[in-house]
């Protein structure tokens, strides 16, 4: 049975993304270690208070474009009687193949 999904690609986007956060962080954390060791800054409590929290304004703005995304996803979900089939045709192979092996299945 030759699938269209690719089973690689969930690992992929977790690799990808964990790469995306630890380069964040590792900028993030520069960036306060630039700020504190500066001396011209010290005085100015304000920049280190915006890159202390910057983490937490970068994940409210991720969550906030990911849900537009999930939103903008599910307004526009495609009709595709070609993968129902598919499907149908799936449901079918492992009835009868529960029915093979003695194994009472609903329709």
């Amino acid at each position: 049975m030759a699938s269209s999904i690719s089973p690689h690609g969930a690992p992929l986007r977790f690799h990808k993304l964990v790469r995306s956060l630890v380069l964040v962080a590792t900028l993030w954390l520069l960036a306060v270690f630039l700020i504190s060791s500066s001396t011209w800054m010290l005085g100015n409590s304000s920049y280190r208070t915006v890159l202390l929290y910057l983490p937490v304004y970068l994940l409210v703005a991720f969550v906030c474009i990911t849900g537009i995304r999930v939103g903008i996803s599910i307004a526009r979900f495609p009709n595709v009687p070609h993968e129902a089939a598919m499907l149908r045709d799936d449901f079918k192979r492992a009835r009868n193949a529960l029915r093979e092996k003695g194994i009472p299945c609903d329709e």
